[in-house]
């Protein structure tokens, strides 16, 4: 049985489907409502992933999931539009199901190379990580190039590229970067978070910027915002929305990570 209404599922679908570009807001409404207590029970029955706390990270990472696969994997999977919020239900469930098996398998992979492995195993395992490692190396790259070339403000450019290098850099999940960037840089100026970026950015190889694209951040941070000061010397919490710092970044990240998975599928 769904958790959502009709109005709801409606307001969803306005949002996406009519709104240009999509907005993801009800979408993470209903996900939250739909799916939250299932993937804690998920959790809590595998043995792999019970006791880990990895609930958040499973359902945030479900959320980004739907809103790279939603539009074109069920609203628009065919050349009528699908409005059946029960089958939207039993979608989203598919999609939170899987994503906990693969945290699950995850989470058992690690477990196995803590144990240590048979002879030949881990170099198998091995190989299987670097061929992935690349991959998602190249879909970085691209993601990158996309952000980059965006007609997008800097502002928002330096929060995704912050927010992968919190990731990437330091282990952080999706809702732990957030917060580092809401709490840590607010007092601070874009300038200053674009000199961290480019301070995580040594060691991330796919971030790679260009001379072209380096000047292109330095244009932008020298365009005049408010009250006589440039964006580069605009304190960092000066551009976030009239909701908290945490909610303004992942609205933004949302939008941001949508405009690439529309421009990835083209």
């Amino acid at each position: 049985m769904r958790s959502f209404t009709d109005e709801e599922f409606d307001v969803m679908l306005r949002e996406l489907t009519v709104n240009d570009p999509p907005s993801f807001q009800m979408l993470a409404v209903i996900a939250e409502k739909t799916l939250r207590s299932s993937i804690v029970r998920w959790c809590r029955e595998d043995k792999r992933l019970a006791g880990r706390q990895l609930e958040d990270d499973i359902m945030q990472t479900t959320i980004m999931r739907m809103m790279q696969k939603c539009i074109t994997g069920f609203f628009l999977r065919t050349d009528k539009l699908n409005d059946d919020p029960e089958g939207f239900s039993k979608w989203m469930f598919e999609v939170a199901r899987n994503m906990t098996r693969d945290f699950a398998d995850s989470q058992g992979r690690l477990d196995g190379r803590e144990r240590g492995f048979e002879e030949g195993e881990a170099e198998n395992i091995a190989a299987e990580d670097d061929t992935e490692r690349e991959a998602a190396d190249e879909r970085l790259a691209a993601a990158f190039a996309i952000i980059l070339d965006a007609d997008v403000k800097i502002y928002k450019i330096l929060t995704w590229l912050a927010e992968c290098a919190f990731i990437i850099e330091h282990g952080k999940t999706k809702i732990e970067s957030n917060a580092v960037l809401a709490e840590e840089f607010a007092e601070k100026t874009l300038r200053e978070l674009c000199d961290t970026v480019y301070e995580f950015a040594e060691n991330i190889p796919w971030m790679n910027f260009t001379p072209q694209q380096r000047r292109k951040i330095q244009a932008a941070l020298c365009e005049p915002y408010e009250n006589g000061k440039t964006y580069g010397e605009t304190k960092y919490k000066e551009f976030f929305m009239k909701k908290d710092g945490k909610a303004t970044i992942s609205d933004w990240m949302n939008r941001m990570n949508g405009m690439i998975k529309r421009r990835l599928i083209r």
